[in-house]
């Protein structure tokens, strides 16, 4: 069976304000997970997750996007953009809104080491850099973790805890982006 995703919003009294049994955000061949979710500030949302649903890539795993607006409904094509559809295994992407732009930034193995790669949307869904995003940091071999997005003005910061020299000490890296 596959999995998919879907979302609700839920007012503060606890009541349902979309369809009853949510609205789709990607429901495709294979499997949708490990979503994340952003504010887009006017009651919608920016969403993140790992898709599998290429055939000529799965099981490794895609990034994808879906705005929803205040009332649930898709802002960008069904079922989501790709803004990473590489060889190979995307994994862990976080968004985050940040003024007009949407950050999304994902852990990539796609030359065969982990990197972290980043895109950027502005509020219309378009994609502002490079296709299938832009290396932030490479070789890290699986060992970031706890990745973060903080809110910078128009520089966000990556942090992440980097186990490498676990043996000595994690140590915690971080990288502006502008």
């Amino acid at each position: 069976s596959y999995t998919d995703i879907y979302a609700q919003k839920i007012n503060t009294s606890g009541n349902l304000l979309w369809d009853t049994d949510g609205v789709e955000v990607a429901i495709a061949l294979n499997k949708q997970i490990n979503p994340r979710l952003d504010s887009d500030d006017n009651g919608g949302a920016w969403v993140t997750w790992e898709d599998g649903r290429s055939n000529t890539n799965y099981p490794f795993n895609d990034i994808y996007v879906q705005h929803l607006n205040s009332s649930g409904a898709a802002q960008l094509a069904a079922n989501g953009v790709a803004l990473c559809d590489e060889t190979n295994y995307q994994f862990s992407p976080l968004i985050k809104k940040n003024g007009n732009s949407i950050y999304a930034v994902w852990g990539d193995i796609r030359t065969g080491s982990t990197g972290i790669y980043i895109q950027i949307l502005n509020t219309a869904g378009a994609i502002q850099l490079d296709n299938n995003g832009e290396l932030v940091w490479y070789g890290l071999e699986g060992d970031a973790n706890n990745l973060h997005v903080i809110e910078n003005g128009s520089s966000p910061i990556l942090l992440w805890e980097d186990t490498r020299f676990a043996s000595i000490a994690n140590q915690i890296y971080m990288q502006v982006v502008n």
